[in-house]
């Protein structure tokens, strides 16, 4: 059961990122199967930082002026829609709190006593701060509200140069030593893509002598999700040359 419940609490503990993805690659994949082109979106998680929540906007914004400039287009307005050299990207962010973790914990440490007999798990809404401090053994409430890692979200728009994205992956590893006072990150591209894409099957192979982590998924469109776990592969140029150079890679497939 130690396992299980340990397996448990780490998909739990990703819920609160879960809801906001789904909508957005749903969008993806719809642009992809109707256009029939290849397109990409990136995640850039910090682990442990020093913010408070205001601070994320203001780091975001520290981002656009450090790596290009923002363009001012009302139907990003809850966005930043930012030019880096001749690339355009939308970027936003989202956190995730100590409370949100041990939120999902909780409820997944009563739903296992459920399932064994126990006392039915809590109504979802009866689980506040207050029960969590003193469930957890801590004093101050206000300790869930600790951020525990933030995510950039990066979308290219159109077909972004290799030596852009790599400009702007850069400032946000940069940034976050300055501002956020983490070097703790990690990087997640995935790439969607029609079935029998050519030009995906071209990355994957290239990508494999770079010996990053992938994942080939296939379902109504083909997916490849490149993770870059170190420093020396989040800045490595020739990733983003592999995944965004040459032309090969978001242009009309024919």
């Amino acid at each position: 059961m130690e396992v299980g419940a340990s397996l448990g609490l780490e998909v739990l503990k990703d819920l609160t990122k879960e809801g906001f993805r789904k909508v957005l690659e749903e969008q993806i994949e719809k642009r992809v199967l109707e256009r029939k082109i290849v397109e990409s979106v990136i995640y850039f998680t910090m682990f442990n930082p020093r913010v408070s929540s205001i601070d994320v906007n203001e780091f975001l914004e520290n981002i656009a002026n450090s790596a290009g400039q923002k363009v001012p287009v009302e139907v990003f307005s809850r966005n930043i829609y930012l030019q880096v050299g001749k690339s355009k990207f939308v970027i936003d962010a989202y956190t995730t709190k100590l409370g949100d973790i041990l939120f999902y914990d909780a409820m997944y440490q009563k739903l296992l006593d459920a399932l064994e007999g126990g006392e039915a798990p809590y109504e979802v809404n009866a689980i506040e701060n207050k029960d969590l401090a003193h469930e957890f053994g801590i004093d101050d409430s206000r300790y869930l509200e600790k951020i525990s890692d933030i995510t950039v979200i990066i979308l290219p728009i159109g077909r972004p140069r290799a030596e852009d994205v790599y400009k702007l992956i850069q400032v946000i590893y940069d940034k976050g030593g300055q501002d956020l006072g983490t070097d703790r990150a990690i990087a997640k591209i995935t790439i969607y893509a029609p079935p029998g894409s050519r030009e995906l099957n071209n990355i994957e192979k290239k990508l494999k002598d770079l010996r990053v982590r992938l994942y080939r998924l296939s379902d109504k469109i083909e997916k490849l999700v490149v993770v870059l776990t170190t420093p020396s592969q989040i800045l490595n140029e020739k990733v983003y040359r592999t995944i965004y150079g040459g032309g090969l890679s978001f242009s009309l497939l024919h």
